[in-house]
């Protein structure tokens, strides 16, 4: 069953001279997009909430899920698909899953690898926030044109080795699109995401519309909710024991 991959899907060589004028721009870029975001107002909630839909490819079915995060890496979604709940999550450390569409509805944990795809995700910030704190390196690989905008290349990289290029405006600083290949049920997932239909939020700039692109399919995620400081436990983020 493809649904949580599909919800989280939030894929050169240089001259070492170019790399170090593109070391000196990288904390302006940066400077420049936390500021475009909101992030200031965005680093002081204690949690946020998303609900939404999604759209799976070739079928009329809308999925609707419900997304916390909250510092620390905890994230959960429950998505609902065909009167059974799926859920997703990762409590920090790790990530599991209950998914009654494979045959069980215990809580699993996830397999090594596969929870890269949610602790990219789980992030109260922009992934490009504290990638630092989190363990991640950051480079510029220069400016490109996506869609006719003029776009500056970043590049994360995890320690597992896993890469995420995101494309930033020139002129909004907003991240118009991002592309990585994760590991997913042990092969390799190739993903390309949009995000447009930008909203502020309380001071602070969402996508309000993703579309998720892999193995040829498409996936489109529309947000319809977001709330700052929802009252949600630890625990809410842990796997069910038993």
């Amino acid at each position: 069953m493809l649904v949580p991959k599909r919800i989280l899907l939030f894929i050169g060589v240089l001259l070492t001279c170019t790399a170090a004028v593109y070391s000196q721009e990288l904390p302006a870029i940066l400077k420049a997009h936390y500021e475009a975001v909101g992030m200031a107002k965005l680093a002081k909630a204690q949690s946020l909430y998303l609900k939404g839909v999604m759209k799976l490819p070739g079928t009329a079915y809308s999925v609707p899920f419900q997304t916390y995060i909250k510092p620390g890496n905890k994230l959960r979604t429950d998505s609902k698909f065909e009167g059974t709940t799926i859920t997703l999550a990762f409590d920090g450390k790790q990530g599991w899953q209950i998914n009654p569409m494979s045959g069980s509805d215990q809580a699993e944990v996830l397999p090594p690898g596969e929870p890269e795809l949610l602790r990219l995700q789980a992030g109260l910030y922009s992934p490009l926030y504290d990638y630092e704190a989190r363990g991640y390196q950051l480079r510029l690989a220069g400016q490109e044109m996506i869609n006719d905008i003029n776009c500056y290349h970043l590049i994360l990289s995890t320690e597992s080795g896993a890469e995420v290029n995101y494309y930033l405006g020139a002129e909004n600083h907003f991240i118009l699109l991002s592309k990585s290949t994760l590991q997913w049920q042990g092969e390799p997932l190739e993903s390309i995401s949009t995000f447009s239909s930008f909203r502020k939020v309380n001071g602070v700039v969402f996508p309000m519309r993703i579309d998720i692109r892999h193995a040829q399919q498409h996936t489109r995620i529309s947000l319809q909710k977001i709330s700052f400081n929802v009252q949600v436990a630890d625990q809410f983020f842990e796997m069910p024991e038993g």
